[in-house]
């Protein structure tokens, strides 16, 4: 077996020893969802971790397919995500449009559940959605209907912050000066509508930046927006936090964070906050982590690799043209 090779497995022992022990909180915090990865199916069987020569692998093991709440699970679900939101910012590339991040955060009145926030930050984004003065200066920049929308979720000594991150799908490519004008009349809206509702809309917590129109920026995007992947294979999500995060993001923790934490290292206190968030996430018909506008990204798809096959054709033909034009010289 080569040295590689070796490193490989135990490197793959190591993450499925953190996963197996991370399941087990979730089996234990969740008392009568039996079908949790890292449980056999069978009663009284646990699922143990073997290695053979090439791989290491479980015995035993049930997949719960339980996506927002089993550490195993949701990595697939992550990966694809950071596929899809790859894919729309390489198809918007080619077709010249701009998109845009959206960071928007909320303080939340004391002594709230999760479930509360939660519900007041979609009713004060759904409000937003209906100003008038929002509804005109998305307009002008020449916003696409819908939105690609993250929720995150971290706790910390105020308990949850909930907050979202948006992706502004534009018809055409902005200026500087037209995407500030954006950003001034969504954080004056959100300030007053979150008023409204009880809460407070700290305008350095509300962030609009152009995503850049690199791959690069692209890509760095896509892992910050899933950036739950990392939390739940490495503890850290390794993004470049003073770009991305919310304000209200330091010194807090994700639930994969927390759970890793009482599996790692005994944390008791976060117990009761994963309780918490187990409860609220395992209904995704009201709380929803994740939400794509489709229709838009399947035509936005079409129509760019419509493109790109023109191009290449564009570029064949033009190479065969200097091809005949050398022979005939």
């Amino acid at each position: 077996m080569s040295l590689a090779q070796v490193l490989w497995i135990a490197a793959r022992t190591k993450l499925l020893q953190r996963l197996l022990a991370m399941s087990a909180v979730m089996l234990r915090l969740r008392p009568g969802h039996s079908k949790t990865c890292g449980v056999a199916p069978q009663p009284g069987r646990q699922v143990s971790l073997d290695r053979d020569d090439i791989r290491a692998f479980y015995s035993g093991r049930a997949r719960c397919n339980a996506y927002n709440l089993c550490p195993r699970c949701c990595r697939g679900k992550l990966r694809a995500l950071r596929r899809e939101i790859t894919t729309l910012f390489k198809d918007c590339l080619t077709l010249k449009r701009d998109t845009m991040m959206v960071s928007l955060s909320l303080g939340f009145p004391p002594n709230t559940s999760l479930a509360t926030r939660w519900d007041l930050l979609q009713a004060v984004l759904e409000s937003l959605s209906d100003d008038k003065s929002v509804r005109n200066a998305r307009k002008a920049v020449g916003k696409e209907r819908g939105y690609l929308k993250v929720t995150h979720l971290l706790h910390g000594d105020l308990g949850w912050h909930a907050h979202v991150h948006l992706i502004y799908i534009l018809n055409r490519t902005i200026t500087d000066e037209e995407a500030a004008r954006l950003e001034t009349a969504e954080s004056l809206a959100w300030q007053r509508l979150a008023k409204s509702k009880g809460c407070i809309g700290y305008p350095p917590a509300q962030r609009h930046r152009l995503v850049d129109r690199t791959e690069k920026d692209a890509a760095a995007t896509a892992r910050y927006l899933t950036k739950a992947l990392e939390e739940i294979e490495f503890g850290d999500a390794h993004v470049e936090k003073d770009r991305f995060a919310c304000a209200a993001d330091r010194g807090n923790r994700s639930a994969w964070q927390l759970i890793a934490s009482a599996a790692l290292a005994g944390d008791v206190a976060a117990e009761a906050p994963i309780r918490e968030w187990s409860a609220v996430v395992s209904n995704p018909r009201t709380h929803n982590m994740f939400l794509r506008p489709t229709t838009l990204m399947e035509r936005l798809h079409a129509a760019a690799s419509a493109e790109r096959n023109s191009r290449r054709r564009a570029l064949r033909i033009a190479k065969e043209f200097d091809h005949n034009e050398g022979m005939a010289a």
